[in-house]
């Protein structure tokens, strides 16, 4: 119980455990455990223990039946134990019909609603909404008496957006993750994770390519040509290039020449802890010049030691002598694309898994040459962070970002390689690196409104009259040459074939270089673009405030327009329809500078017997830390018309057609500024509804079409179904899976070395 309350993040105790116990109930292996979690429960006490069993329920394929026999067994083993379970998990192939879930209801003693049932879906992102939707949260908040707030359920939104989102992705990224453990793939389990959390939040979909490092060495091309060139041809059509962290000799040669081939080519590049000592000894042999350059954990005798074990190491002794766990680096330079990703905070705090480290009295001619050692200890003795200049984007980091990445909130370093590998970075970088990835869907009524595309072929486009008109063509990706076949010359940087192709490469580089200037100039039209948004923001002014001033004179036209807006709708109470009809007036401002993403929405009432209030107000902006936040105007309320604390609110209509629950009321909205769900709600505010709201005030009342017609086609109320896409702010780490610093990379000691 005392490692439970241990903080994990650096902010608070945490209010719950969770312990796993794997393995089938009654098997010999667990049975120490059971036991222990049998005596735990009353030491801990009813109140603050939840037991939740998880049980397979098998469908034969022949007839379709599902089987509850064996939940029925396991469930009679457990209680034969000494634990009862206070919910039961059934996982099936599709989804187990009522008279299953009553039937196991029936046998294992438990109601039905602790029956959740999940079946397989298209993502594991679609699992928390599933079991969202089958009042897990409200078993818990009861259960356990949690205090959950409004917020959580505007979390929840938010993840189900993103599960919208992940299932809609068109466009594909092909990331090359070059390591020595690719047979067991769930050995970079945390670093596939992270590049998929930043593949989501660019609107791509993640294609990873593993390469055994040891394929792209001439031993193999010896010993198995085929599998030598299939891994260079995958290398060389991959949009970026990953080398993690690793153990041992074996495999070095192959990730020396992959870091050679993105540095060269200038494909995005990112390094991580053995990754990135072998990016600095690969530029100290090739730009240097240190041709014996090497790492005392594969040399010991090396002339140059370029990566040395760190003092407290003791070579003879393996065990407990690793760097371990969260650590700060502090950033030298603000002129730092990391730290630009990072949100421009002056230092980070990573977690490590390392016995070596570059060595410090090397770094001077390196830093001469361009390649930047930009983040350090706290002593500055050791180096965390390299950047080479003048490349897309070359980053190697001595820490596991990997570990701390999540759905909402990806981990900087790997999104800045998705972003480099899609051509987006210099403009998210432009853009004040804000993740705000906004789509050109057409409303309800059919007609286009404006929007911003950050993360598309081009950085900007703009709606107008009904076209999307881009400022640019899209640009297509550069061409990679494969690794040349046939009679051979074999090239000492990459190890391709080149004889007979010297003309072709010299046509590929100059092509190249053309490219190169292109590339400048769609980032000197992304700057001009950004001016002459700035400048119709402008003109735009006056043209709200005409219409503005014609809205007052139509009465209730804002509740009518929010009532009617198919997301605002479902965060209103009847008590919040009632308070709304005394809204004369929305007013956005986006501030004037478009970097910051900045904007503030004052919602003016007229006299009301709710609150004493004129004006109430939200803004958004970024941080000194470069994330975003929110301040608002605290509601002064009426004695006893605090809607807030009104937790018996009736749903109105539209609320009650979807099976989750909603925060009690749209004022919630002003009250936490920690909201989850505040920066989507104020952007679809800010990007939907001020743009056009007469086209949700002209929409008809669904629900009056459907009491005068007695029967009502289902397809409006499956749209209705989501949030439409809107910015996706990762600040959360609720719902989110976490790594164990003891996964992947870390399972392969058997050369008795590390990074």
């Amino acid at each position: 119980m005392n490692q439970a309350k241990v903080p994990v993040d650096g902010n608070k105790e945490p209010q719950i455990c969770v312990i796993e116990l794997g393995g089938t109930i009654g098997d010999i292996e667990g049975m120490p455990f059971v036991e222990a979690f049998r005596q735990f429960q009353f030491k801990a006490r009813r109140e603050n223990f939840c037991n939740i069993h998880v049980s397979l329920v098998p469908q034969l394929e022949a007839t379709g039946e599902q089987k509850t026999k064996p939940t029925q067994n396991s469930v009679r083993a457990l209680r034969g134990l000494g634990l009862s379970p206070d919910l039961i998990v059934c996982r099936s192939s599709t989804p187990i019909e009522m008279a299953v879930k009553e039937k196991i209801s029936m046998f294992c003693h438990v109601n039905p609603e602790q029956v959740i049932c999940i079946h397989d879906v298209s993502s594991t992102y679609r699992v928390p909404v599933l079991l969202e939707e089958q009042g897990i949260v409200k078993h818990f908040k009861e259960r356990l008496h949690l205090p959950i707030r409004d917020s959580s359920s505007n979390l929840l939104f938010k993840w189900r957006n993103m599960a919208e989102r992940y299932e809609r992705l068109q466009k594909t990224c092909s990331i090359a993750l070059v390591g020595k453990y690719t047979k067991l793939r769930d050995c970079y389990a945390s670093v596939f994770k992270a590049l998929e959390h930043s593949a989501l939040a660019i609107n791509h979909k993640l294609n990873l390519m593993y390469i055994d490092s040891i394929d792209l060495e001439a031993i193999t091309e010896a010993e198995d040509p085929v599998r030598y060139h299939e891994a260079w041809q995958k290398l060389c059509k991959a949009d970026g290039i990953l080398v993690p962290g690793g153990f041992g000799v074996r495999g070095t040669v192959g990730k020396l020449q992959a870091i050679s081939w993105a540095r060269t080519k200038k494909i995005p590049f990112l390094g991580v802890c053995l990754g990135m000592q072998l990016a600095v000894i690969e530029f100290a042999r090739n730009c240097l010049n240190l041709k014996d350059a090497d790492s005392t954990e594969f040399r010991p005798d090396t002339p140059i030691p370029l990566v040395i074990d760190m003092p407290e190491h003791n070579p003879g002794d393996l065990g407990g002598t690793m760097r371990l766990g969260l650590r700060r680096t502090v950033f030298k330079t603000e002129n730092s694309v990391l730290r630009k990703l990072y949100g421009g905070v002056p230092f980070i705090e990573e977690r490590h898994r390392h016995r070596y480290e570059v060595n410090p009295n090397m770094i001077n001619e390196f830093e001469e040459n361009d390649l930047k050692f930009v983040g350090q200890d706290v002593d500055g003795e050791r180096m965390e962070i390299i950047e080479l200049a003048n490349h897309p984007y070359f980053v190697g980091v001595q820490f596991h970002p990997e570990f701390t990445s999540r759905p909402m909130k990806p981990s900087p370093p790997y999104l800045g390689l998705l972003l480099a590998a899609t051509g987006n970075l210099n403009a998210y970088l432009q853009q004040g690196c804000r993740l705000s990835p906004r789509f050109s869907i057409l409303p309800p009524s059919g007609r286009p409104r404006r929007l911003v595309v950050l993360f598309s072929d081009f950085p900007i486009s703009i709606v107008r009259k009904g076209r999307r008109r881009s400022p640019l063509p899209p640009q297509k990706k550069k061409p990679r040459p494969p690794p040349a076949r046939g009679p051979k010359e074999t090239s000492a940087s990459t190890g391709l074939v080149t004889r007979g192709e010297k003309e072709q490469q010299e046509i590929i580089e100059n092509i190249d270089e053309v490219q190169n200037e292109i590339d400048r100039l769609n980032e000197q039209a992304s700057e001009e673009i950004l001016k002459v948004e700035q400048k119709y923001n402008r003109l735009r002014q006056p043209f709200f405030q005409k219409r503005s001033e014609l809205i007052a004179k139509i009465p209730n036209f804002w509740v009518t327009t929010f009532v009617n807006h198919p997301q605002i709708s479902t965060l209103l109470g009847e008590e919040d329809e009632e308070a709304l009809h005394y809204l004369i007036g929305v007013e956005v401002t986006e501030f004037e500078d478009i970097i910051k993403s900045g904007y503030k929405i004052d919602f003016h009432f007229d006299e009301n017997p709710y609150f004493e209030n004129k004006v109430i107000s939200r803004e958004f902006h970024l941080n000194e830390s470069g994330d975003p936040s929110s301040t608002s105007t605290e509601i002064k309320w009426k004695f006893g018309k605090d809607l807030t604390k009104r937790s018996s609110q009736k749903q109105n209509k539209a609320s009650r057609k979807r099976k989750h629950e909603e925060p009690d009321s749209f004022f919630t909205w002003f009250k936490d500024n920690s909201d989850a769900g505040a920066d989507d709600l104020g952007e679809v505010i800010k990007d939907d509804i001020w743009q056009n709201p007469l086209q949700y005030y002209l929409v008809p009342d669904m629900d009056d079409e459907e009491e005068g017609e007695g029967e009502e086609d289902n397809d409006d109320d499956e749209e209705e179904e989501g949030l439409e896409d809107v910015d996706e702010e990762g600040d959360e780490d609720e719902g989110e899976e976490d790594e164990d610093d003891d996964e992947g990379e870390e399972g392969e000691e058997d050369e008795g070395e590390d990074d």
